[in-house]
């Protein structure tokens, strides 16, 4: 039976049970109220008529007695209203009370009523005919006893009919009052019993349901509860049941989830080492471990070699498989005290317990085990593949005793590995520190000098070969300190390539370059070095354009150089830029050939309008025939391509002969001029090159000679 259904039964039955009650109730109070309204219409009003008859008598025998001696017209008045009185309430007394006794009783007092009346009446009213007909005074005087004697009779008889009509009124009442009780207590001794019963019924299974949520909603998700109910409790066990193994299942997941997610924010997903993370945590509890004196330990820092050529050559898939390999040898060569982990890309750390006594040697035993197992080849799908590695070494405490310091000391180590040797290891030492605070003040001087524009731009011209004549001049960027003064340009060239300073001091470059162009004669074109940060911004074509535009400057007479590394990171997307710039009209010039990766496949894709022989070259002609035979080999691709020939570093007048001869047909170096200021620039008649010959001894910093500028 559902619940449902119990309450409405148990309902139903108080209803009835109240409904009784209140039927009963209205019954017995009915029932009371006739009673005591019937006593009070019939014997109470009855036993009063018959005294009020029984006092009328009593009025009616003083009359008569009066009579005798007083007026007789007065006395026949009031006696007949005192008999009709009394004839009235013995009236009201039959008509109130319909008993036997009272019936009889009443029939006696008329009769014995009449009786004296009519003797009365003979008494106060003598027959004219004779007063033989009076009856005598004694029995007058007897029939009036009996008349009064019969009225006490009625009294007595009404009394006790009254007495009696008022017991069985009680008993009713009293009958009532227990029927009521009784079915009040019944209706109570029911609900009691129904809420007993319910809450037995309901109670037991509420609580063990209460309890198994409380259960739940704690977290403890293995019990069970038995479920012996079909209706909603039953249900509600049921749904609590499904809603417990729900729960379970997903704090199973959550728990399986969470066990991922410790691992994934612990250990590196592509090689199962420990992630930077977690190598930090091991190393903090290594550091704290120090205090104790025969705890040492060394962090190791590694990258490999040629790792991005392997990405480059054969794919990222290819790449990754090689870290796998690497891994598995790196886990070959520690013991189960160290900690090997994986910082990211092919950087590797590995952190290495040891004594105090042989933590150095140690240190130098586990980096020649690394790199003798890394130089053995690797088997990659099919493709064999040799790397190499370079190491950093940083001791503890030795070096230090901060997680974070000791691991920037390992990187500082290791990038004074690859600088010296590209392979090897390096332990840290206290000049590497000294160059990186070097590194980052003069960082800081950078930017402070691109806010205060403490660079200037000095121009090298450069002639034709034929003419002698100055046709371009290459701008040249340099830096006055306010302290250190000049400083030249391969001492914060490379460091604003790599902070990526070298974009916003290109765009200035360009911008003074063309602004000064502008001044100079029509025919004289302007050179301006490129860098491959400028084309990896993207808005390279767009700061070109600007700088042409704001100086006014014609886009032929602007020449970009870029070397052949800038080609190396994105050749598809610098090929795009090239275009769209030679098509405005600006032309370029492949700078420092021959010193790079140099690939002839650069001057078939690239649209180039210059090749520049680099200085190492120039400088060996005429001394060296490794040097002739570039030159030679560089100057007949060049006319198969119809590519003009410059060459750099030109210093005598012997080397720009011999490359005049060769059919070089630009010269650029210090015989023809050193870089010099824009102010101190002169563009007047050049004398002969061989007078000049004679003042290309030592000379200012910026000697600017004056040259003619004629077409050529």
């Amino acid at each position: 039976m559902s619940i449902r259904l119990k309450f409405f039964c148990a309902f139903s039955v108080l209803v009835a049970l109240s409904c009784a009650l209140a039927i009963f109730g209205f019954r017995g109070v009915s029932d009371s109220g006739d009673r005591v309204v019937r006593l009070y219409d019939g014997p109470m009003m009855a036993i009063n008529h018959a005294r009020s008859a029984h006092s009328a008598l009593n009025a009616i025998r003083g009359l008569v007695q009066s009579g005798r001696d007083g007026s007789q017209s007065t006395v026949d008045g009031l006696f007949e209203q005192r008999l009709i009185e009394i004839s009235d309430d013995l009236a009201i007394v039959e008509e109130r009370i319909a008993n036997e006794d009272v019936a009889a009783a009443l029939t006696r007092a008329r009769g014995r009523v009449n009786d004296w009346s009519e003797a009365a009446l003979k008494v106060l009213n003598p027959p004219p005919t004779g007063l033989t007909l009076v009856p005598a005074p004694f029995s007058i005087e007897r029939k009036s006893a009996d008349a009064v004697a019969a009225l006490d009779d009625l009294v007595e008889v009404v009394a006790a009919y009254g007495f009696e009509y008022r017991m069985t009124a009680e008993a009713t009442v009293n009958t009532s009052r227990k029927t009521l009780l009784t079915l009040s207590i019944g209706a109570a001794l029911a609900g009691l019993m129904l809420a007993i019963a319910f809450s037995h019924s309901m109670s037991k299974p509420i609580l063990a349901s209460l309890q198994f949520a409380e259960r739940i909603a704690s977290g403890i998700l293995t019990n069970r509860i038995a479920i012996r109910r079909n209706d909603e409790l039953g249900r509600l066990q049921h749904a609590l049941v499904a809603m417990q193994s729900s729960l379970k299942t997903r704090a199973d997941e959550d728990r399986d989830l969470m066990d991922r997610m410790q691992r994934l924010a612990h250990y590196d997903q592509l090689t199962g080492l420990s992630n930077r993370a977690q190598f930090t945590h091991a190393l903090d509890n290594a550091v704290s471990q120090l205090d104790r004196q025969d705890e040492r330990f060394s962090v190791l820092v590694l990258d490999l070699d040629k790792f991005k050529n392997v990405n480059d050559t054969l794919g990222h898939p290819i790449g990754d498989e090689l870290l796998k390999q690497v891994s598995a040898r790196l886990k070959a060569s520690i013991r189960e005290t160290d900690v090997v982990a994986r910082l990211g890309g092919d950087e590797f750390a590995i952190l290495q317990s040891t004594t105090p006594h042989d933590q150095r040697e140690a240190a130098i035993a586990l980096s020649l085990r690394i790199e003798e197992l890394l130089s053995r080849p690797f088997d990659l799908c099919g493709n064999t593949v040799n790397i190499g590695t370079s190491i950093g070494i940083a001791l503890a405490p030795e070096h230090g005793s901060v997680s974070s310091e000791l691991l920037r000391k390992a990187d500082l180590a290791l990038y004074e590995a690859k600088s010296d040797t590209g392979s090897g290891f390096e332990f840290f030492t206290a000049e590497m520190m000294t160059a990186v605070d070097t590194r980052r003040l003069m960082e800081i001087e950078l930017r402070t000098a691109i806010e205060r524009q403490e660079f200037e731009l000095h121009y090298q011209p450069v002639v034709d070969a034929k003419s002698g004549l100055v046709c371009a001049m290459e701008a040249l960027v340099r830096w006055r300190h306010p302290v250190k003064g000049l400083v030249p340009p391969d001492q914060f060239i490379p460091l604003a390539e790599e902070t990526g300073l070298i974009i916003s001091m290109g765009e200035w470059i360009l911008q003074k370059a063309c602004a000064d162009a502008a001044t100079w004669p029509d025919d004289i074109t302007v050179a301006v070095n490129l860098s491959a940060i400028q084309f990896k911004r993207g808005n390279l074509f767009d700061v070109i354009l600007c700088a042409l535009i704001e100086s006014g400057l014609r886009p032929g007479r602007l020449e970009l150089e870029i070397t052949e590394t800038v080609l190396l990171a994105n050749e598809q997307e610098y090929l795009t830029t090239i275009r769209q710039l030679k098509n405005v009209g600006i032309t370029f010039a492949l700078d420092d050939f021959g010193t790079g990766y140099s690939s002839l496949s650069y001057l078939t894709k690239f649209p180039f309008d210059k090749i520049k022989i680099d200085r190492s070259f120039t400088q060996g002609m005429g001394s060296r025939s490794d040097c002739d035979a570039i030159i030679s080999s560089v100057l007949t691709l060049a006319r198969g391509l119809n590519i003009s020939i410059a060459a750099e570093g030109v210093e005598t007048e012997e080397q720009a002969a011999l490359l005049r001869n060769a059919g070089v047909d630009l010269l650029q170096g210090y015989l023809f001029g050193r870089p010099a200021r824009l102010s101190e620039l002169r563009f007047a008649a050049r004398p002969p090159i061989a007078a000049m010959a004679a003042q290309t001894a030592p000379a200012p910093e910026y000697y600017a000679p004056q040259l003619s500028v004629q077409p050529g």
